[in-house]
């Protein structure tokens, strides 16, 4: 599990009024919580391929997109990756989608930060 500081995402998770923020071990570790529903986050990164990548987006721009038939399957090196910051009730859910590009990552869209109903369709795309 990735810690939200080194995120590029974190900016944007940390100031949602919805998340807290508490430190365990010294420091080392972050732990996020969505208070409404005082739901711990999982805090991961996940690399897609290009066909996987670019889809993964139109269903983020537009969530009623989303369905039933389609499952992104992780790669190593892919040409995209994706930050996310999901409760473990899958009530909230932010998402950072890059692409690779001049020797990194590049972040495509702003963070996007989902909740509810619209979060527990979406947490579903990354969950096995």
């Amino acid at each position: 599990m990735a810690n939200i500081k080194n995120m590029r995402m974190a900016a944007a998770v940390c100031t949602n009024p919805h998340i807290e923020l508490s430190s365990k071990f010294i420091g080392l570790r972050t732990v996020v919580k969505y208070t409404p529903t005082n739901s711990v986050c999982e805090v991961k990164y996940y690399e897609y391929s290009v066909a996987d990548g670019n889809r993964l987006c139109d269903i983020l721009k537009s969530p009623d997109k989303a369905g039933d038939d389609f499952h992104p399957v992780p790669i190593v090196n892919g040409h995209y990756r994706v930050e996310i910051c999901m409760a473990e009730d899958y009530s909230f859910l932010a998402v950072n989608p890059m692409r690779y590009s001049m020797l990194g990552y590049q972040p495509i869209e702003e963070p996007m930060v989902f909740e509810g109903a619209e979060a527990e369709m979406l947490c579903g795309l990354f969950v096995n």
